[in-house]
């Protein structure tokens, strides 16, 4: 599928009503005319610079339970809880 070039404005705009609506990024990227990697990829840029952009439906942040583990570890060499 063609990389369509959006502005990050729109794109944000765009990403908020697919969260209020409850739509995943699949959706978001078939109503954009994008692909769902360039959607994740300008989505992915934006929270790394610091945009506060909300969770869409079917994403989640990935914690791994090792690293609840090993804080864990870490927390109790410390004598911290």
């Amino acid at each position: 599928m063609k990389e369509v070039i959006m502005e990050h404005d729109a794109f944000v705009r765009e990403w908020c009503k697919a969260h209020q609506e409850g739509i995943g990024i699949t959706e978001l990227a078939d109503r954009l005319g994008m692909g769902y990697g360039a959607t994740y990829r300008i989505h992915d840029r934006l929270r790394k610079a610091g945009v506060e952009l909300p969770w869409l439906f079917g994403q989640r942040p990935r914690v791994s339970p090792k690293v609840k583990k090993l804080n864990a570890i870490v927390h109790q060499m410390r004598g911290k809880k």
